[in-house]
């Protein structure tokens, strides 16, 4: 009788009661600094039987149970290290198995800190940073904006916060500025919060110098002229420079330049180079100056109105005229008050006969008379 009563006391405490869970944890989303409790619940009699655990590993270190109620999991002032999947375990014991809950995922979310605009040229870049979960970026402006592509990424920011990015190339012109672009950013979060993220700005449409040149005033020998350099671009002038040729005259936030001219400056190219961030732009204007004429030698060395050569009675003779003037000048040839030969800038006498002459201040008197005339036509006009 004893043997039979040590076996059935021996088969009672091998055998093994499976524990069931009442109430299990379920998945949660919090706020980061927000508190929070996960729930698992079994019969009384195991309550002192229930751990934790948390990405496999049952032992949680510092427990923050609430006081006298082991069988909530309780966490307060969440934060990103508290991301995980979290499971309640009932301890095997003598007359119990061991059991785990399922697991219940735990996210702590928090908004983006920072959404900005990088940039609001052709190329716009959206950012909302250290967001968990990564935040949806959509942008928002007018259909007559029309953009070449849309870029959306997420980058690492830490060990849980996501930085989401999002790329807008655009077509830009000028049309596009000052045209309102915005952008914002949706995730479960923000939307826990019933918060509204949204960033905007005015689309600007830099484009370097555009210049129109113009001159004031007439273009005759020892008159002042103006040039004038009106530019328009976006950012504004960082400077303006003129040259002569390639010669820098001054160096000058001024867009309008005088000139005292002079017969040397003629068909000298004056050049306004405009200068902003985005680019150099060069215009240029050809003098066209008015001038009296001028005799000249061979290498454009200014010569008396009159000369005198010598030569042999019955000799040839071959005289030549160069003339500096703007515009050119008519060459007549004049021999005792009569024209012999006109617009020709040499003269050939085969024979040379006694007390001959070639009458030079004549023809000087014609051409001057002439450009006198040209002169005033301008007056006139």
């Amino acid at each position: 009788m004893l043997l039979i009563l040590i076996l059935f006391v021996q088969l009672i405490n091998g055998i093994k009661i499976n524990n069931k869970f009442i109430e299990e944890p379920d998945d949660v989303e919090t706020i980061i600094g927000s508190t929070l409790i996960f729930r698992c619940r079994t019969e009384p009699i195991h309550q002192s039987q229930i751990t934790w655990c948390k990405n496999d590993f049952c032992t949680l270190g510092k427990t923050r149970d609430l006081p006298f109620y082991p069988r909530y999991q309780f966490i307060g002032n969440a934060d990103q290290e508290d991301i995980g999947m979290y499971q309640c375990q009932i301890r095997a014991g003598q007359q119990t198995a061991g059991v785990m809950s399922r697991k219940a995922k735990l996210t702590v979310l928090q908004i983006p800190t920072s959404l900005l605009i990088e940039h609001v040229l052709s190329f716009i870049v959206c950012r909302a940073n250290n967001a968990m979960p990564e935040a949806k970026i959509s942008w928002h402006f007018p259909k007559s904006i029309s953009y070449i592509s849309k870029n959306d990424y997420a980058l690492l920011s830490g060990q849980a916060l996501r930085n989401s990015i999002s790329n807008l190339t655009l077509i830009a012109n000028r049309s596009s500025h000052g045209i309102l672009i915005q952008c914002q950013a949706h995730s479960s979060a923000i939307q826990t919060l019933n918060k509204t993220m949204i960033t905007q700005q005015y689309i600007q449409t830099i484009f370097r110098p555009e210049i129109n040149i113009s001159l004031i005033g007439k273009q005759i020998e020892n008159n002042i002229i103006y040039i004038q350099c009106n530019v328009e671009c976006r950012p504004n002038l960082i400077k303006i420079q003129w040259f002569n040729g390639s010669s820098l005259l001054n160096i000058t936030n001024e867009n309008r330049l005088s000139l005292l001219l002079t017969r040397y400056m003629n068909k000298n190219k004056i050049t306004c180079q405009a200068i902003n961030q985005v680019g150099t732009t060069n215009q240029s204007i050809i003098l066209d100056i008015i001038y009296k004429p001028i005799f000249i030698d061979t290498y454009r060395n200014q010569l008396n109105n009159s000369s005198i050569t010598l030569v042999n009675e019955g000799e040839s003779i071959e005289l030549e005229c160069h003339v500096d003037s703007s515009p050119s000048s008519l060459i007549t040839w004049i021999f005792n008050e009569e024209i012999i030969l006109f617009n020709q800038t040499s003269l050939k006498i085969d024979y040379v006969q006694s007390m001959q002459h070639i009458v030079f201040f004549i023809y000087v008197v014609h051409i001057i008379h002439y450009l006198e005339y040209l002169i005033e036509q301008l007056d006139l006009d």
